[in-house]
C-alpha cells in the first residue's frame, strides 16, 4: 500500500494481521503490530486479539500471554475473546501448564465485571486437565451449572480427561452419564478418554463394555480407541479378547498403530493376535 502512496489504517492492518492469523503466520503478525505502532496508529482490542490467535496457532502461546498483559498495560479493556484466549494459553503454552494463572486470570475476569461464558470455563478446566488436577476441574464444572452457564462437549470432555489422568474411573463414568443425562451427547475423545481411564484402572470388562456403549449411541471407535482397549486387554492377559478387537478393526478397515500401542503397554501386542502366523 505505501508503494503506491496509500498509508494503511487500523482496519487494514487488522485485516492483514487476521490473514497471518489464519495461516499460523505468527511472526509475520507481530511485525505487523511492531509496524503499525511505529507508523503512529493504535491498534484496538480485535487487532491484538487477532495477533494474539496468530501465535496461539503458530504454537506461542507464551507470547499470546505477554501480548494479553501488553494489551492490559497500554489500557486497552480486554474482550471476552480475548480473556478466553489468554486462558485457553496457558494450557496451552509449549514452556508448560500454568494452571494457577488460568484460575487467577478467570477470578480476575469476574472482578472486572467481565462474565465468564461456556468457553472461559472450557478453557480454564483444560488446563486443570494438563496436570490431572481433577478437583479444580470438577469444582469449575460445578460453578458452570451454578453460574447457569450449560457445560458443552468441550466442557466434559477437559474434565474426563482431568479425571482420567489422576486414576479417578468413577468420576470419568459419572460425567460421561451425567453428559447423557443432560442431553449432551459424548464425542469420541469423550469416549476414548473414558475407555483409558478403565484400562489404566485394570477394569478391562468396563472397556469393553464402553466399546459397546458408544457404537450403540453411534459413535464409531477409531485406531486409538481400539489401540487403548487392547491395550487393557493385553495388560490383563486376555488375548483372546485382544485377537477378537484385532479382527473387528480389521473388518472396520483399522489398523492398530503400534508405535503408540507400544508406549502404552511397554511391548507389542500377543503375537498370536497380530502377527500374521505362518501356516504349514
Amino acid at each position: 500500500m505505501k508503494k503506491k502512496g496509500v498509508e494503511p489504517n487500523v482496519i487494514s492492518y487488522s485485516a492483514a494481521i487476521g490473514v497471518c492469523a489464519k495461516a499460523y503466520q505468527w511472526e509475520k503478525a507481530l511485525n505487523l503490530l511492531g509496524q503499525m505502532m511505529q507508523d503512529g496508529l493504535q491498534p484496538d482490542v480485535i487487532c491484538v486479539n487477532s495477533v494474539m490467535s496468530a501465535c496461539a496457532r503458530g504454537g506461542q502461546c507464551h507470547k499470546s500471554l505477554e501480548l494479553f498483559d501488553a494489551m492490559r498495560r497500554s489500557g486497552l479493556k480486554p474482550s471476552i475473546i480475548s480473556w478466553n484466549a489468554a486462558i485457553d494459553a496457558c494450557a496451552k503454552d509449549e514452556t508448560g501448564c500454568h494452571e494457577g494463572k488460568a484460575l487467577a486470570l478467570l477470578e480476575e475476569m469476574r472482578r472486572q465485571g467481565m462474565v465468564p461464558n461456556v468457553r472461559s470455563y472450557s478453557a480454564a478446566i483444560n488446563c486443570c486437565a494438563q496436570i490431572g488436577s481433577w478437583q479444580n476441574a470438577l469444582t469449575l464444572l460445578t460453578e458452570m451449572k451454578d453460574q447457569q452457564v450449560k457445560p458443552n462437549v468441550a466442557s466434559y470432555s477437559a474434565a474426563i480427561n482431568a479425571c482420567a489422568k489422576a486414576g479417578r474411573l468413577v468420576h470419568s463414568l459419572e460425567l460421561l452419564e451425567t453428559m447423557q443425562r443432560t442431553g449432551v451427547e459424548p464425542n469420541l475423545i469423550c469416549w476414548s478418554t473414558t475407555i483409558n481411564a478403565a484400562a489404566k484402572s485394570g477394569r478391562w470388562e468396563k472397556a469393553l463394555v464402553l466399546l459397546g456403549d458408544m457404537r450403540k449411541r453411534g459413535v464409531e471407535p477409531d485406531e486409538i480407541t481400539y489401540c487403548v482397549a487392547v491395550h487393557a486387554c493385553e495388560k490383563a492377559g486376555q488375548s483372546q479378547k485382544s485377537q477378537e478387537l484385532l479382527e473387528r478393526m480389521r473388518q472396520q478397515g483399522l489398523k492398530l498403530d503400534l508405535v503408540s500401542f507400544v508406549e502404552r503397554s511397554g511391548s507389542p501386542p500377543s503375537v498370536a493376535g497380530f502377527w500374521p502366523v505362518p501356516r504349514n
